[in-house]
């Protein structure tokens, strides 16, 4: 036994206690209350939690002897990745254990209620025989949209075949060949919520995520749709929800997750239509058991070998507080990002060009920076820098590196080309002075804007006016202007514009400006 403590402070596999206690000191305390857990966790070197214990900046902070944050499960929402990583804390998951007890857990969902299963139960088991009130939906031959194609939504479309289900699917990271494989035709998310009898989420919890079946896309849903949550908790406006079921929209739902758990609103819960369990998405005996071998060999190959198996943050351990380095991972990342919030299609392949000697040291975490911005709010698995250049991969992205002499202009320039089965668009940038990441060119335009906050972008053709008017639709939704770039092809042609500005510009008020006669699209960025 080495001494090394570790606490787990809820209730968890006796398999895995088994499992470390030759060669740990196990400290169980499943009754622990997580208010107690920042006096106690100075004494201990490794802490195990699973979704209830929120391993916050507290909590971290005052773990001075802390060598590893490991959670029992997939998601590491619970934990405070960013502060562990500045501590230099390793935070080790276990994806993968529970991904076929979530897919099951969606078909059982799915079945209960299409079937009234639960309903007809209760009034059952209450005396009452009321067969004609709980008339059910067949599965064979609805439409079922998945939003997500990762692990879980793939086993999800490879059940619902069996039931005769026509299957559509939307993930800006798969292509239409690698949706084809599995027998998903593909779509935007636009098509999906207007196509589906059945819609089911099996993505992260992220701000592009949040409420992503809000009243708006309710709207813009099959009058009777169902819709079964068992991902993550907030992908749902639950008040939309009520007020769909409640209208006649929305013929049912099931929820496993919530945006506060456990929930607290109730008229969700005890609505007649809607099937709602306590997260129970992985919670099998066959997943936990999973969960609890994968985890103990990961934490026992730390132990002896020092390896980081399903380690969500070690490169990043390397580099943070590298001051050459760390502005060009920012730079990269937030390529990333911009990436991914204007380029339309399914990501086919990209090419990252790396100017100059400096950079060309750099170029596998540079890429991975790159990756983890473009994918990072499209997958369901946690991505960093060590896994995002495997998840891309595992997504059917082609990845390319080439090591260039130095930009005329810029000694060390980063640019990245995007080819999608729609278009491909090329985003140059490098780093100031001052360190601070710079974006010099989107597409053909020249540009020089700092890549935080929010942007607003837009292509327009090159008239008197334009920016007047786009101003005064900002003006009138409260919207003020941080910053600007413009730049034009040529006196009368296409243009681009680029503004800072201090508040998220929504989808209503792109759809306001979208009225502008000039101009021909439109985007927001978040950083």
């Amino acid at each position: 036994m080495t001494g090394k403590k570790i606490l787990i402070p809820e209730e968890i596999s006796e398999q895995l206690i088994n499992n470390l206690s030759n060669d740990f000191v196990i400290d169980y305390k499943p009754k622990l209350n997580a208010k107690e857990i920042p006096a106690i966790i100075f004494d201990y070197n490794i802490i195990i939690v699973r979704s209830k214990t929120k391993v916050n900046a507290e909590i971290i902070n005052a773990g001075e002897n802390l060598e590893l944050i490991c959670r029992a499960g997939t998601g590491v929402d619970n934990i405070d990745v960013d502060t562990a990583t500045r501590k230099g804390i390793p935070v080790m998951n276990t994806p993968g254990g529970n991904t076929i007890a979530a897919a099951e857990h969606t078909m059982a969902l799915l079945l209960a209620l299409c079937r009234h299963i639960p309903q007809s139960n209760i009034s059952l088991k209450n005396g009452k025989w009321e067969r004609s009130k709980f008339s059910g939906t067949e599965l064979y031959g609805k439409t079922l949209g998945i939003v997500g194609l990762g692990k879980i939504g793939r086993e999800v479309a490879l059940r619902a075949r069996s039931f005769g289900m026509s299957i559509i699917g939307y993930d800006p990271l798969i292509s239409k060949e690698t949706a084809e494989q599995f027998e998903v035709n593909l779509c935007d998310y636009e098509n999906l919520i207007s196509s589906s009898d059945i819609i089911t989420l099996h993505i992260p919890l992220t701000g592009e995520t949040k409420n992503l079946i809000s009243a708006a896309a309710i709207k813009k849903c099959k009058t009777g749709v169902k819709i079964i949550n068992c991902a993550r908790g907030g992908l749902v406006d639950e008040k939309a929800v009520v007020e769909g079921l409640n209208s006649g929209k929305i013929s049912g739902a099931a929820f496993d997750v919530y945006s506060e758990e456990p929930p607290r609103n109730l008229e969700l819960i005890n609505h007649p239509k809607v099937v709602a369990t306590p997260h129970l998405g992985a919670s099998t005996e066959e997943a936990q058991e999973k969960i609890a071998v994968q985890l103990a060999d990961q934490i026992k190959a730390w132990l002896n070998n020092g390896k980081l198996e399903g380690c969500i943050n070690a490169i990043n351990l390397k580099y943070i507080n590298d001051e050459k380095v760390k502005p060009f991972l920012d730079l990269a990342e937030k390529t990333g990002r911009i990436h991914s919030q204007i380029v339309k299609g399914s990501f086919g392949k990209v090419i990252l060009n790396f100017h100059g000697n400096f950079l060309s040291k750099y170029v596998d975490v540079i890429k991975a920076a790159y990756l983890k911005g473009l994918i990072q709010n499209l997958v369901t698995p946690p991505v960093n820098y060590i896994n995002s250049t495997l998840i891309a991969s595992e997504m059917g992205l082609l990845v390319e590196e080439k090591i260039l002499p130095a930009d005329k202009i810029y000694s060390n320039l980063f640019s990245v080309v995007l080819q999608t089965n729609n278009e491909r668009l090329k985003i140059s940038g490098t780093v100031t002075l001052n360190n601070n990441p710079l974006i010099t060119s989107i597409g053909e335009y020249h540009s020089e804007i700092k890549p935080e906050g929010n942007l607003l972008l837009y292509y327009n053709q090159d008239r008197p006016g334009v920016l007047s008017k786009v101003s005064s639709v900002l003006a009138d939704f409260n919207i003020n202007i941080a910053g600007l770039s413009l730049s034009r092809l040529g006196k009368g042609l296409d243009a681009m514009t680029i503004i800072n500005t201090d508040e998220v510009v929504k989808e209503e008020i792109l759809d306001e400006l979208l009225k502008v006669e000039e101009i021909r699209s439109i985007h927001s960025i978040q950083f």
